[in-house]
Parts: structure tokens; sequence; C-alpha cells
């Protein structure tokens, strides 16, 4: 008997967590012109302005959120907005601009770059703050200038 008091305190306390912590939503999305199968092509030594877009279509209020850029291996990035903290009002989108580079002596191939996006969440004194993180993947495509010439026939 004393087994199930036990099991059936500690799932009300594990139930009464889940709805303290599901009481805010923080949902957004990343979107890109660009995919696996739609990369951005650059040629070597060749610099590009993208943008991509940050949604906040399913969350219950305004979001703030923080982009980097996690990972570029041979491709050079960098957010190019005056800042890298964005608001993103409920139910709208925001633009994030990124400079893509391709340095001269970059080998013909398909480059993953990586961009991170991280919920920016205010701690009030003695509460704990929770938020998400979305990491997106960029593929960029070095190209030589043939593939342009054959691609324009």
């Amino acid at each position: 008997m004393e087994i199930n008091k036990k099991i059936f305190i500690e799932t009300g306390i594990l139930i009464g967590i889940l709805v303290l912590l599901s009481s805010t939503v923080f949902a957004f999305a990343i979107s890109s012109a660009y995919w696996k199968e739609y990369p951005l092509e650059i040629l070597p030594g060749e610099t590009q302005e993208i943008s991509i877009t940050l949604q906040n279509m399913a969350g219950e209020e305004d979001i703030t959120i923080k982009g980097e850029i996690a990972e570029n291996s041979q491709i050079i990035a960098e957010i190019t907005d005056t800042n890298n903290i964005y608001l993103v009002p409920m139910g709208d989108k925001t633009k994030v601009n990124i400079k893509v580079t391709a340095p001269e002596d970059t080998k013909l191939g398909t480059y993953d770059l990586i961009t991170s996006f991280s919920t920016v969440t205010e701690k009030e004194p003695g509460k704990f703050g929770f938020g998400s993180s979305i990491e997106h993947t960029l593929p960029v495509k070095v190209i030589g200038k043939e593939s342009i010439i054959n691609s324009s026939s």
C-alpha cells in the first residue's frame, strides 16, 4: 500500500510540473529558399547576400531569437544585420540577412553552412527560464564557370 501512495504522489508532482512548463509555448520555425535538392550556388571567390526567414506562426506571444553561424566548413558566412537578436511578433515573420563567401581556393563541391537560432528568455529572479533552439542547414554548392555556361545552354 505504501508503494502505491508513493507512486501516486510522484505522478501528481510530475503532472504539476508538466502543467507549469506547458503554460508558455515558444514555437518558431526557419524557412529558406535553399535546401538539399536546391543548394545556394556560388563560384570560388564570389560573395552573395541571402536571407532566411524566422517564423512565429504557432506561438502564443512575441518571441526574441538570437541567431548565430554555428558551423561554416570551407564557406565564410556572417549575419549582416546590425544586431543578431530578432523580435518575431506572434503570427509574423522576420528576415535574417547573411553574407556568404566562397574563398578563391575553395574546392568545387557542396558544403553545409549551419546556422543556429535560440529563443532568448527573460528570467525573473528565482525562476527558471526555458527556451528552444533550432539548427538550420543551408547547403552551399561551389560550382565552376563551366556549370554556369552549361545551365544557360
